[in-house]
């Protein structure tokens, strides 16, 4: 997806390029960079949340996992920086022939992206919750329960997100390309 995104964000800033309506470069995070620390973030983001329990055990594996996590996050704000950075919202292109595919790929790139701030809001959500309501117990299986609502939650809020970020683009690349045959 980061590859998707980061060509619709270079098309969109090579057909800007010299008018009042320029998008700023990201320099070094080229859609390429951005693909290999999606690469990264998912690594990290595995280990978190699969090998290292999402922080449930001992102060090591917490350690770890918070070390994974911080990683994974650092990786995503390089990834949110090379797709949105450099976007002025207060001068987009005007909404007319002339610029409209370039005026609406810009808003849809921007939701896209913002979107996926749910990804690791919903993790930090379930982290405490797990905190919360089971690591502090005191019985014995307390680093292995995992409850109904917070299961729920996590599926609700996952599938809405990957709905929204992964159909959306999906659904827009399909009406682009129905729009750009028909013409």
């Amino acid at each position: 997806m980061t590859l998707d995104l980061g060509a619709i964000r270079e098309n969109v800033a090579e057909s800007l390029e010299g008018t009042s309506y320029a998008i700023e470069s990201t320099g070094w995070l080229s859609k390429e960079v951005s693909a290999l620390l999606q690469g990264l973030l998912i690594f990290f983001g595995t280990c978190y949340r699969f090998y290292l329990n999402e922080g449930r055990g001992n102060w090591w594996v917490f350690g770890g996992a918070m070390l994974c996590f911080f990683f994974s996050c650092l990786c995503f704000l390089f990834i949110l920086v090379s797709l949105v950075g450099g976007i002025d919202n207060t001068n987009l292109p005007p909404w007319d022939d002339t610029y409209k595919g370039d005026h609406s790929d810009l808003i849809m790139l921007q939701v896209l992206v913002y979107v996926w701030i749910g990804y690791p809001l919903v993790s930090i959500v379930t982290r405490v919750w797990l905190w919360w309501f089971y690591d502090r117990a005191d019985n014995d299986d307390k680093h292995m329960a995992y409850g109904p609502y917070l299961s729920m939650f996590k599926d609700l809020s996952y599938g809405v997100l990957d709905t929204t970020s992964k159909g959306g683009l999906a659904l827009y690349v399909a009406v682009k390309a129905q729009w750009a045959f028909s013409r």
